[in-house]
């Protein structure tokens, strides 16, 4: 058969990964002499040439820009006849993430555009690169660039949610506004409410009460104050 040598390995490798350098000789005249070139360097990674070949295992650094290894075999035959073959891996970086890559209140409406866009976003919620704060959780997200992953997460704090319409008179009995099931502070522009929630209706009109979270959601409900009209009749004495 035609002599040969045929070197193996992953095309690319993501940090911690791992492949092992495979081998194949035939023909040729044995016994073999074995040798390796690594990025034209010779065998600076001490890899095994006395046969049986121990398998040498390449395990991807952490690294923050791309590059690559090159690994070439040489033999030579019995009678001095020379075979070569070439494997290169690509070691390519990590996505580098943040542990959480969105920290935002819930919102039906709105959407976060997830960075870096580059490659593929995968995880609930998420629409191309856009993430809705529609639900509130936490999620697990990925991210796939040039074939390495990493994750991450979304974490959508609930805003506060009224049902309650309050309405009272000028002058009442102060009353204590009903609190979302979530940890909080009531205020308003006038200091009508103490942050407990306590409200005072010390003058008529509309107005506006926030309710704000531990997590820094807000969201307001109004309390109506009537005015109370007194009406008087002139007495005329002769």
């Amino acid at each position: 058969c035609p002599y040969y040598v045929d070197v193996e390995i992953d095309s690319l490798l993501c940090p911690g990964q791992s492949d092992t350098l495979r081998l194949d000789i035939g023909g040729g005249v044995p016994p073999y002499a074995l040798n390796w070139s690594v990025n034209s360097g010779g065998n600076q990674f001490g890899i095994d040439t006395q046969s049986p070949y121990d398998p040498y295992i390449v395990t991807a650094p952490p690294t923050a820009t791309p590059y690559s290894i090159e690994f070439v075999a040489i033999i030579t035959d019995a009678n001095g006849a020379i075979a070569t073959d070439t494997a290169v891996v690509l070691f390519n970086p990590s996505p580098n993430l943040p542990p959480a890559i969105v920290q935002s209140c819930q919102d039906a409406a709105a959407f976060v555009l997830l960075l870096p866009d580059a490659g593929l976003w995968e995880g609930d919620n998420i629409s191309g690169s856009a993430f809705s704060l529609a639900d509130a959780g936490t999620f697990d997200l990925t991210y796939t660039e040039g074939e390495c992953s990493a994750t991450t997460q979304a974490i959508v704090y609930p805003t506060p949610q009224f049902s309650e319409v309050y309405a009272t008179c000028q002058g009442g009995a102060p009353f204590t506004l009903i609190a979302p099931p979530l940890p909080g502070t009531w205020s308003d522009a006038l200091g009508l409410v103490n942050p407990a929630g306590l409200f005072t209706p010390s003058a008529p009109g509309v107005f506006d009460v926030t309710y704000t979270t531990a997590d820094g959601c807000t969201a307001e409900t109004t309390v109506t104050v009537q005015g109370i009209t007194l009406n008087t009749s002139a007495v005329q004495v002769c």
